[in-house]
């Protein structure tokens, strides 16, 4: 049985506390150090403070158990495991203001005959998501 979900704006906390960037995912906890949702999304801007929302562990908690009890796959051997290929980093605020793209990461290096070379990538590339689609920038 395929595991699906769905969660809107209206099933989720919303909280004040402070997400930092790549926390999501993170521990929702009330004044007691109880966990009462999982971080999943924040609003910031000029007019706003910060505004975050959080999966209820009431929601979440169903799904974890499934999670938990899902049997796998077997383990396989490295020769069998799937390799990218690319030497990758972030970019940093002052690159994302500099160039006027979104957050995202930026490929320092193609493997060659690798998944990422075959697929496209290209050394120097920027990838990453906005709201609208995926995007995909060379620097020359």
């Amino acid at each position: 049985m395929p595991l699906e979900m769905h969660l809107d704006m209206v099933s989720q906390l919303p909280q004040d506390a402070a997400i930092n960037p790549g926390n999501s995912g993170g521990a929702l906890l009330n004044m007691k150090g109880e966990l009462i949702g999982i971080n999943s999304a924040k609003y910031a801007a000029d007019a706003v403070e910060g505004m975050g929302y959080a999966i209820p562990i009431s929601t979440a908690s169903p799904i974890l158990e499934k999670l938990m009890n899902r049997q796998t796959r077997d383990k396989l051997d490295v020769s069998e495991s799937g390799y990218l290929g690319i030497s990758g980093g972030d970019l940093t605020t002052e690159a994302v203001q500099m160039f006027g793209v979104p957050a995202g990461a930026f490929v320092r290096d193609v493997d060659e005959g690798d998944a990422a070379e075959r697929a496209g990538l290209q050394k120097w590339s920027l990838q990453g998501l906005s709201t609208e689609n995926t995007w995909s920038r060379q620097w020359k």
